[in-house]
């Protein structure tokens, strides 16, 4: 009778530890870059490690923490309309899924990526941009532009905050971001 009890109480153990474990499993789910905004650090030389910063000085109403910023799969209130429109095209709606806007100095971007977690692949399919005049930012704001359109993977740092490095021109560059937020 004893063996029987003890027998049981095992099994209930085995049990309850395996249900345990299956909720600790639901509650890990791989991170995505669903709903995330991204502020950019630089743009790194992978051979020799140095970094350009863009350059942030903002002017009357425009806030520097918001340059080169980008956003994945998340409500915006403007989107950009691309090289035929002039100024912003209201959206109002929810993003679809893989869908990115942003800020550059002046201008805005958005469109649509591709991107593939299990091998680290990604590209933007339309990258749209609005051509504001852009004063004193030009160059960096070309430059900015011109790695977007060139990304071919990314590598998600696990730290905290989490960076993003979106990798252009063969892997020679990447574009290294720091998460904003949660």
């Amino acid at each position: 009778m004893k063996t029987n009890i003890f027998k049981l109480a095992a099994i209930l153990l085995i049990l309850a530890g395996g249900i345990i474990s299956c909720k600790d499993k639901e509650k890990e789910k791989p991170f995505t870059l669903k709903g995330t905004k991204w502020y950019l650090i630089g743009i790194v030389d992978v051979e020799t490690g140095d970094m350009t910063e863009l350059e942030r000085e903002g002017y009357g109403l425009l806030n520097p923490d918001e340059f080169y910023t980008i956003v994945f799969d998340a409500p915006q209130p403007l989107r950009a309309c691309g090289a035929s429109a002039a100024g912003m095209c209201s959206w109002g709606e929810p993003a679809a899924d893989n869908f990115f806007w942003g800020r550059m100095a002046t201008n805005q971007i958005g469109g649509d990526y591709e991107i593939d977690y299990k091998i680290g692949a990604f590209r933007f399919t339309k990258f749209d941009i609005t051509e504001a005049g852009c004063m004193r930012w030009c160059k960096d704001e070309d430059l900015y532009a011109q790695n977007l359109r060139q990304v071919q993977s990314f590598v998600i740092k696990d730290t905290h905050p989490r960076i993003l490095h979106l990798y252009t021109n063969d892997g020679k560059n990447y574009l290294k971001y720091k998460k904003i937020g949660g």
